[in-house]
């Protein structure tokens, strides 16, 4: 979120080196803490992460992208999207984003950096697996599916820093 949208939709990457641009709340109450932290923390001692969306456990009733999806699918047995269904999210599985974490925490290292799976999924390919894992269910695209939102974190940093494989 504190990457903004992307310039070309096509490639919704986004690596720590560019600038922030966020619009949304969220992405500018993030990139403000990442400032205010800054002036606070010497630079050789602060760590920052950027996340993709971590899913797992327990989502429902969280409002979160997963929590509103699984929801959904308990409440009405569909998922309603206003995204198209070409648009790609990073998603992180909470168990790999554990492992992450745990490794960081161990040996922090001075920097920006991403945290994500690095690979995008589409709209389409997350309610499916939803819905496979629910057991039943269906989507609907509703309000003229748009593909803003999209996003990639580029994870070429973290993983040779952090010495993860892909």
């Amino acid at each position: 979120m504190v990457y903004g949208e992307p310039e070309n939709p096509d490639h919704p990457v986004f690596t720590e080196d560019m600038p922030p641009a966020p619009v949304t709340p969220y992405g500018i109450n993030k990139w403000r803490v990442e400032k205010m932290l800054a002036g606070v923390i010497p630079e050789g001692r602060l760590t920052i992460l950027r996340f993709g969306n971590i899913y797992g456990y327990d989502e429902a009733g969280r409002d979160s992208f997963a929590g509103r999806m699984i929801g959904s699918l308990q409440d009405r047995g569909e998922i309603q999207f206003d995204i198209a269904p070409d648009s790609v999210r990073d998603f992180l599985p909470v168990q790999q984003f554990t492992d992450y974490m745990i490794r960081i925490a161990a040996n922090p290292k001075p920097g920006l950096y991403n945290l994500g799976s690095g690979h995008g999924r589409t709209a389409q390919e997350i309610g499916m697996d939803m819905i496979r894992h629910h057991g039943s269910g269906h989507i609907v695209y509703r309000d003229a599916p748009k593909r803003s939102g999209q996003f990639i974190l580029d994870m070429t940093r973290t993983r040779s820093v952090y010495n993860f494989n892909s």
